[in-house]
């Protein structure tokens, strides 16, 4: 059975908080699966370097092989380390946005050894930087993580404990209950247009951040040709 955490109550108890963060982050270096609020909706969690812990996270809510789960990092500074070819565009918009809603499509760096569900096919990996300070408490004790929706794939959107799936339910190690979420607009993903080489960027998901938003920091940003 999931080890459940209520965050309302580990909020007024500074030795159980220390206490709960060192035991969810242990589980999670352990290639333990989290279920955890992010600002708008439940998440599932785990190590991005732990290939098992990854694939698991996957089938738990029926994601088709090859997909690959998004990167969760503490901080902007993290980026350049987890990547290759990144730009200072790219860098400007870590800079304004993050924490927040954007998602930006990157290279993964060459020599990092993992298996985000893709099987390290995919020439790209999502990276983010969230809004919800105890999800980002969390990565910053963790390092990177592999993290997708806690809903089963075509679902919605997981707001509460009582609309998770039962599979899911049973198959996670670690509960946060944050209790009900407020649902909220999705990420703005943005990726250079050409993967690897010189290229504007561009805008493939309008989301929270609008184009009018990033094009203040990036003139010449677009969206993506259909």
């Amino acid at each position: 059975m999931a080890r459940t955490f209520d965050l309302a109550a580990l909020s007024v108890n500074p030795t159980g908080f220390a206490e709960a963060v060192a035991e969810i982050v242990g589980a999670i270096k352990r290639g333990e699966i989290a279920l955890i609020p992010d600002a708008n909706a439940y998440v599932l969690i785990c190590d991005a370097f732990n290939a098992g812990a990854v694939h698991r996270m996957h089938a738990l809510r029926g994601a088709t092989p090859g997909i690959a789960a998004a990167v969760l990092i503490a901080k902007a500074e993290t980026l350049p380390g987890i990547t290759q070819n990144l730009g200072d565009d790219q860098k400007q918009l870590a800079e304004e946005f993050w924490p927040g809603s954007l998602t930006l499509l990157v290279q993964p760096n060459s020599a990092l050894h993992w298996d985000l569900g893709d099987g390290g096919s995919l020439a790209e990996c999502a990276v983010r930087v969230p809004a919800a300070d105890f999800l980002r408490l969390i990565v910053s004790q963790v390092g990177p993580v592999a993290s997708t929706s806690a809903a089963l794939v075509g679902n919605a959107a997981v707001l509460s404990l009582a609309t998770l799936a039962e599979s899911v339910a049973a198959g996670v190690d670690i509960v946060i209950d944050g209790g009900a979420l407020t649902e909220g607009p999705v990420s703005t993903i943005v990726r250079r247009s050409v993967i690897g080489k010189p290229s504007p960027l561009e805008i493939t998901r309008i989301g929270a951040i609008s184009q009018e938003s990033l094009v203040k920091v990036i003139p010449d940003i677009e969206l993506a040709s259909q």
